[in-house]
């Protein structure tokens, strides 16, 4: 994703925005709003799943437990129609094979997924693909029966006709019985397909994750679509995850999911590459060293539970440590998208009074146009019970503060006054859209910290400099001056009091920054003059303010000078 080339707004545009932003909306949380409400989606049970069909605006939903059904919403965006599709009583029926003796679980739907490309005569997003945990048992029998026991199927989008069950719409994919034969287990009867599937990126396979911890069974699923045949290509029991596609740079397509003990990457993102024939070792995406440097963590891990990719090929992953949804772009910048306590803040704004579950699963990103962004990402996801209605969280820009789709000096203006020093608290609702990277732990909390670290987190989507204090896109004789005025204070500082180095004081060491990143202009932030520079002034405060020139190797008048305007290579 490109920015270069974007408008810079004016001072006094800037200002206006400013001073609308500062009014009753400043506290709203504007990032997410309710698709499906939980009457329609579920008539108030617990929603277990959805698949989302772009090209008609038409959602299905399945819920958890007694009464589970499978819902149409169509008219998703406007006045939805809700129609029941197939009701518990042929859900179980499907799962019996029709036979009533049998004993079932309740439905237990756990991922459903529209299949967005053709797949032999199917047109896309004429069938959903189903991830199951219900057990079904043998005739007067507590035993579960595996080779009856669903774990994958199909879903044509139909009603059963007149008379019929759920195995009129519904075609196996997978039984219990299959994934422990693929394991080497074949007497086992424990499993956990509690999780979203994802198509390739072809759209001919379907890969499933089981998170069983033991018996072998654990592991990443690939299921061709076309014949039905399954393997397993990976077997791990760390692997809970619901899992992301994309491509791999040296061809195939990366399978995403938690990183695993097994391979050193514990509270990490790993991948395995597949090229259709072959599945490769298990590699680091994500480190925990790199997570927890992102979340500014020094105790605990992150643990990644469900992922998705956009059309741009974004990565949105959920933290269940964090309570946040983050984004990993294809620069490889991390952002953070939404966090619990904004979803609490959320809640609070509807005045609904339910409990805010930890998860953050089920997600569709799809493609919609905001009233001021313009086109964006919106990522699809389920409010767990006891919340049960479907999301959709707006995954802005990273830094478009104003949502005009733009990254521009009005950004820059409105995220300046939320800045504290390190560390320092303020109310959730004044800074919820400048924490870039949320809180280090799920735990509810009405406060945020807008700091050094999130200057640092806008910087490479802004492109400004390491000593640009005024964050106007050019590193200049105005930023040092900046750096001088407050040069030698201590523990009230900010970036734009010239803190660079996020330590509270301003020093020698931020004073370094500066000078080497001395006539550094923005890619981004364009159109700002260089401030004229004073020889005299620089060379006075070097000579009073750097105990050992030579050996710190300070950059003279006259090499600053050669130095010249900049740009990022």
């Amino acid at each position: 994703m490109q920015w270069s080339g974007r408008r810079r707004i004016g001072v006094a545009s800037g200002l206006a925005v400013l001073a609308m932003w500062a009014g009753s909306a400043a506290g709203q949380v504007d990032t997410l709003r309710v698709v499906v409400n939980k009457d329609n989606a579920n008539s108030g049970t617990a929603l277990s799943s959805f698949g989302y069909d772009p090209t008609t605006d038409t959602m299905y939903t399945t819920s958890f437990g007694a009464s589970g059904k499978v819902r149409r919403i169509s008219n998703v965006g406007g006045a939805q129609v809700v129609t029941t599709m197939v009701s518990e009583a042929q859900i179980q029926l499907y799962y019996r094979d029709g036979d009533g003796d049998r004993g079932v679980s309740n439905p237990t739907q756990s991922g459903l997924v529209l299949n967005p490309l053709p797949v032999g005569a199917a047109p896309a997003y004429s069938f959903g693909v189903i991830s199951d945990i219900a057990n079904t048992r043998f005739p007067a029998s507590s035993d579960v029966d595996s080779s009856v026991t669903k774990r994958l199927y199909r879903y044509n989008l139909q009603q059963p006709p007149s008379g019929g069950d759920g195995r009129d719409v519904f075609t196996t994919l997978m039984t219990l019985g299959q994934t422990a034969a693929l394991s080497g287990n074949p007497t086992s009867t424990t499993s956990d397909f509690g999780r979203q599937g994802a198509f390739s990126l072809d759209g001919q396979s379907f890969y499933s994750i089981d998170g069983s911890t033991s018996n072998g069974i654990g592991g990443l699923y690939k299921t061709d679509l076309a014949t039905g045949t399954t393997t397993k290509v990976m077997t791990s029991p760390d692997i809970n995850t619901e899992p992301a596609v994309v491509a791999n740079p040296g061809g195939g397509e990366r399978i995403l999911f938690r990183g695993m003990a097994a391979t050193g990457n514990a509270g990490g993102v790993s991948y395995v590459v597949n090229n259709g024939a072959t599945t490769g070792a298990p590699q680091v995406l994500l480190s925990a060293a790199t997570l927890n440097s992102f979340f500014e963590r020094t105790t605990g891990a992150s643990d990644v539970r469900a992922m998705s990719t956009d059309a741009a090929g974004n990565v949105y992953m959920f933290d269940t440590t964090s309570g946040s949804l983050l984004r990993l772009d294809p620069q490889g910048r991390l952002s953070k998208v939404l966090t619990k306590n904004e979803r609490f803040a959320f809640r609070d704004q509807r005045g609904n009074t339910d409990n805010v579950n930890t998860n953050i699963i089920r997600q569709q990103p799809r493609t919609v146009t905001h009233a001021t962004a313009g086109q964006v990402t919106e990522v699809l996801y389920m409010e767990s019970s006891p919340q049960s209605f479907v999301a959709g969280v707006y995954a802005f820009a990273p830094g478009d503060f104003d949502r005009d789709g733009l990254l521009t000096a009005t950004d820059v203006a409105l995220f300046k006054p939320a800045l504290k020093t390190r560390g320092t608290t303020q109310a959730l609702a004044g800074g919820f859209k400048f924490d870039m990277n949320g809180p280090t732990t799920s735990t509810q909390l009405t406060t945020t910290v807008v700091d050094w670290k999130d200057v640092k987190l806008v910087q490479p989507f802004f492109d400004f400099g390491d000593g640009d204090v005024d964050i106007n896109g050019i590193v200049d004789f105005t930023d040092f001056q900046i750096l001088q005025n407050n040069f030698g204070t201590t523990g009230v500082n900010t970036w734009l009091q010239g803190d660079l180095d996020g330590d509270n004081d301003v020093d020698f060491t931020d004073f370094q920054y500066l000078q080497n990143s001395f006539g550094y202009e923005s890619s981004v932030l364009t159109g700002a003059t260089a401030a004229a520079f004073d020889k005299g002034a620089w060379d006075a405060f070097v000579a009073s303010a750097v105990p050992e020139p030579g050996a710190l190797g300070v950059v003279g008048i006259g090499a600053l000078a050669a130095l010249g305007r900049r740009r990022r290579a």
